[in-house]
């Protein structure tokens, strides 16, 4: 059975950030049902932001953490502190899934004392945990987390993705084989993916398929409109054909 996803949205702009990114992430599925979702290591731009839209549309939890991002000075003199824009805009998204969308989705939200508490963070995210360091964060997870009784969010309707997500569920190597026109170059993702290619499943919605090729330590996105469901006879396992 699939397990609900906590999606953990914290900075990664110092090693300290990254560390806490993980630790809460390594205390979830050690120690809860929930599975965590924590992005790194992604390759590109659109890989990035596609993989992160699509655990977001999955997450039945949502932990925002706020670090210090500097300060500027407002219009009437006022010394602000700010927090990282792409923490703000993944707390938007979380927000509009909650409040306009209706979709069952449990937010806490950890800001670093001194941060202003302005725009959506203020008048749409209620009672937020202030933290001086790290440690008082993690201090708070197992009682945040004790209060939640997620559910798991079952949005795929394709047939492809609910195989693919059972692929993924399973731990399933798969092979991907790409198929393009003779003489074509063209890229798909951030490939060219004439050839085969040994993959695990790392993700998968109704519009896309997110991969990481063994053996590179890279992740993919592919369309899903381009793939087709097959079979390696050779290595015994699930085939993707990509077609460019």
């Amino acid at each position: 059975m699939e397990k609900p996803v906590i999606f953990i949205s914290c900075g990664q702009w110092t090693d300290s950030e990254r560390t806490l990114g993980k630790k809460i992430a390594e205390f979830i599925t050690s120690q809860t049902s929930y599975e965590a979702y924590f992005a790194q290591n992604q390759s590109g731009l659109e890989g990035l932001t596609t993989h992160i839209l699509g655990a977001l549309d999955r997450a039945a939890g949502f932990l925002g953490i706020l670090h210090h991002r500097g300060t500027f000075t407002d219009l009437e003199g006022r010394r602000i502190t700010r927090a990282s824009v792409w923490i703000e805009q993944e707390i938007a998204i979380a927000a509009y899934m909650k409040q306009i969308a209706r979709r069952q989705i449990d937010i806490r939200l950890f800001v670093q004392r001194g941060i202003a508490l302005e725009g959506v963070r203020q008048h749409l995210i209620a009672n937020p945990i202030f933290f001086d360091s790290d440690s008082d964060v993690l201090a708070e997870i197992p009682m945040v987390l004790g209060k939640w009784n997620l559910q798991a969010v079952n949005r795929l309707t394709d047939p492809r993705a609910k195989q693919i997500s059972e692929w993924r569920n399973g731990q399933q190597k798969i092979t991907v084989r790409g198929e393009q026109p003779k003489g074509s170059q063209a890229l798909i993702g951030n490939q060219n993916w004439k050839g085969e290619k040994e993959c695990l499943v790392e993700e998968c919605t109704n519009f896309t398929v997110f991969l990481r090729v063994l053996g590179s330590d890279t992740n993919e996105a592919l369309p899903l409109d381009l793939i087709m469901i097959s079979h390696d006879t050779l290595r015994h396992q699930p085939m993707l054909i990509v077609k460019a």
